[in-house]
């Protein structure tokens, strides 16, 4: 949920996204601060429009369905509606922050029953934001300001409790957002410790990841944990304005997001839930609105220029790709290399030939032939041209300065389009650190006065760049292709 966009945002599992709605105001399909997400398992979908103090609910495309609640304390009416969760029956259950509760209703929004008031005894609460439902229809909630989690079963009785103060393990600060996977673990996100916790059923620890911080595994004051019907784990992490997709077990594995109100992007997402069907949906909570992102769904074929092979990939509906069960061997990785490196360096030399004219002509507009431009004799014989830049370089290397830089570069370029690499800029990196070490190494000697070495080094630096781009690329892709399921199309969306 993207809570300071006001808006509910839907992704597939890659990040794509595909659409949104909400707007800032009170009417049907409108937010304010809208808190968490929850999918039914039929696909609808009810948000949590917080500062409306309501629910509502839509179809899994955002078209408005009905909605409940108000402003008070009665049954069915709201102070803070903090949390929403579906149970496998469709009952719907909301945790009403201010009011220190859980409220149950049915999937049209009538009242069932209620529980807790503020306190913090078993079935108390202190300000619980997050509640969620196992399959078995237990109900999980985190007492944020008591700092446990407080399990029942689906009508409100009591069955355990876990937690207190603290950053070690089974203790929370701010317990936010919880989640239950389809194995009955519980996700718990521990929000002013920056990191999740994993549980068992009954509360026993299992395991733990994140830190403060905007890396990959890091957070900042994550507030939703949802997890997917795969077990994956997507994790709202709301001040660094991004979402996180983790393994079962906390292993990075993707992340989409970054601040502002385009599409893509959030301003505090606190909630997240996943569908069945794999979509991903955020509640874009200061952008006050819901968005949806998905894979392409119109048949095609494309041919993937993957480094270590063209495959052939047909999409054939949303969130499915096959591909061709051969992928490139060894020995065709050996020819791509082959080939891109000598490539590389054609193209480079073909490229000087307009360079020098260019040279020849410049000279000639100038009105001077390059002999002509020498302006300038030093103590050691050596004949110089005075230019914008220097009067230190020999005329005759003029066009060798051009190839030290030029070379190279096309080099880089060629091999980068063979080898496609969504890392290309690191390489682009090394070739301006490439030109940092030219400037070093060609000084005149103070001895001689010389300019020595440029045809070695042209070489040298062509070679040195065609295999490092080959390098960078294969490996780049080659980890790319590590993440993703290409049989399901699960994990990030491969470039074409």
């Amino acid at each position: 949920m993207d809570t300071a966009n006001h808006r509910i945002r839907k992704s597939t599992t890659s990040g794509a996204f595909v659409t949104k709605w909400g707007t800032e105001g009170s009417g049907d399909g409108q937010f304010k601060d809208p808190e968490d997400v929850a999918v039914a398992p039929d696909g609808s979908v009810y948000v949590a429009d917080t500062d409306n103090s309501r629910v509502q609910k839509f179809t899994a495309s955002g078209a408005f369905v009905t909605k409940w609640g108000a402003w008070g304390s009665g049954d069915g009416q709201f102070r803070i509606p903090t949390g929403v969760a579906v149970a496998p029956d469709g009952s719907v259950y909301v945790s009403d922050a201010d009011k220190h509760r859980v409220q149950k209703f049915t999937a049209s929004g009538a009242f069932a029953t209620k529980w807790g008031y503020r306190g913090s005894g078993d079935s108390e609460f202190r300000d619980p934001y997050g509640v969620a439902v196992a399959p078995d229809g237990s109900v999980y909630v985190a007492d944020t300001n008591n700092y446990r989690i407080q399990k029942f079963t689906a009508s409100g009785a009591f069955v355990t409790k876990w937690g207190a103060l603290g950053s070690g393990n089974g203790r929370f600060r701010s317990p936010w957002g919880v989640a239950v996977a389809p194995d009955g673990s519980v996700y718990v996100a521990d929000r002013s410790n920056h990191r999740i916790q994993k549980f068992t059923a009954s509360g026993a620890f299992a395991t733990k990841w994140g830190a403060v911080g905007s890396g990959d595994g890091q957070f900042s004051s994550p507030t939703g944990v949802a997890v997917a019907p795969d077990g994956s784990v997507h994790v709202a992490d709301s001040e660094n304005c991004r979402i996180q997709k983790f393994t079962a077990s906390g292993v990075f594995v993707t992340k989409w997001g970054t601040q502002g109100s385009g599409d893509g992007q959030f301003r505090v997402p606190n909630g997240v839930a996943v569908a069945p069907d794999g979509s991903v949906y955020v509640a874009d909570t200061y952008n006050n609105r819901i968005q949806v992102l998905s894979f392409p769904s119109n048949p095609h074929v494309r041919r993937l220029r993957h480094a270590v092979g063209l495959r052939v990939a047909r999409f054939n509906d949303p969130g499915r790709v096959m591909t061709s069960p051969r992928p490139m061997t060894g020995v065709g990785r050996i020819l791509r290399w082959i080939f891109a490196l000598p490539a590389g360096l054609i193209a480079a030399g073909l490229l000087m030939f307009p360079i020098h004219w260019m040279i020849v002509l410049f000279y000639y507009f100038a009105g001077r032939n390059p002999d002509a431009m020498i302006q300038k004799i030093g103590p050691d014989g050596l004949a110089r041209s005075c230019n914008f830049i220097t009067c230190s370089v020999p005329v005759e290397s003029l066009e060798r300065i051009v190839q030290a830089f030029v070379v190279p570069f096309i080099t880089l370029l060629t091999v980068g389009r063979i080898v496609p690499s969504r890392k290309f800029e690191a390489v682009f990196a090394l070739f301006v650190v490439y030109l940092l070490i030219l400037g070093a190494l060609f000084t005149r000697s103070a001895s001689t006065g010389a300019y020595s070495g440029w045809g070695w080094l042209e070489l040298a630096a062509a070679v040195l760049f065609g295999i490092t781009g080959s390098i960078l690329a294969l490996h780049t892709v080659n980890s790319k292709r590590g993440e993703s399921d290409a049989s399901t199309g699960q994990g990030p969306q491969n470039e074409f």
